[in-house]
């Protein structure tokens, strides 16, 4: 598929009105999440497009998916034609929008996934314990770590809080390079209606 045929749906976040995601039908890398800011060094084909537009500050590229932050008082409505062009215009370009030093620089999986889950059995599933709940690794790509909530987490109207303000957040402080974490659970059969908290991210 060339790329000015590829299809991109942006999906501003609710919770946080300065952040948007767009889904790409494309690859964009192989495995994990790498993170662009426009103060830092690193360069890419994808962070010289996207920033060349003064609203975005920052970025998030994984395999389908890019997370972007912005500046300023201009709506995502206002920006997203300018960020379909400057995503596709990347992709023309027939380069790795990743920079191998970036690409290298990821753990590997078996003792990335240790590290995982000895943070989560050290200081997180002891707190979720107290409400009955546990959190469980099922795979690692990259470092992009998919799990599973149980117990009373399963179902529970405050598990994206949970997820996203406590899992999340102590993992990012804890390891290096990590990526994005990705809930699979089936919440739908829990012990109670699952209800996506419209808290921070």
């Amino acid at each position: 598929m060339s790329a000015d045929k590829v299809a991109i749906t942006a999906n501003p976040d609710p919770r946080a009105p300065d952040e948007c995601v767009l889904y790409v039908d494309a690859a964009l890398v192989e495995a994990g999440t790498f993170r662009f800011s426009r103060d830092a060094d690193k360069t890419s084909p994808l962070a010289d497009e996207l920033f060349a537009l003064p609203e975005i500050e920052a970025f998030e590229v994984s395999p389908r998916r890019i997370r972007l932050r912005k500046s300023g008082d201009a709506s995502w409505r206002a920006v997203g034609p300018r960020l379909g062009a400057a995503v596709r215009s990347a992709l023309a370009k027939g380069v790795p929008l990743v920079p191998p030093a970036m690409l290298e620089s990821l753990p590997a999986e078996p003792t990335f996934r240790a590290a995982v889950e000895a943070v989560l059995e050290a200081e997180i599933n002891p707190g979720l314990a107290h409400h009955s709940g546990h959190v469980t690794v099922v795979d690692v790509q990259g470092n992009d770590v998919y799990v599973t909530m149980g117990g009373g987490c399963q179902g529970c109207g405050f598990a994206d809080a949970t997820l996203r303000d406590g899992v999340e957040r102590t993992l990012r402080e804890r390891i290096p390079n990590f990526g994005q974490l990705i809930d699979t659970t089936d919440h739908a059969a829990g012990e109670r209606p699952y209800v996506p908290y419209a808290g921070a991210d």
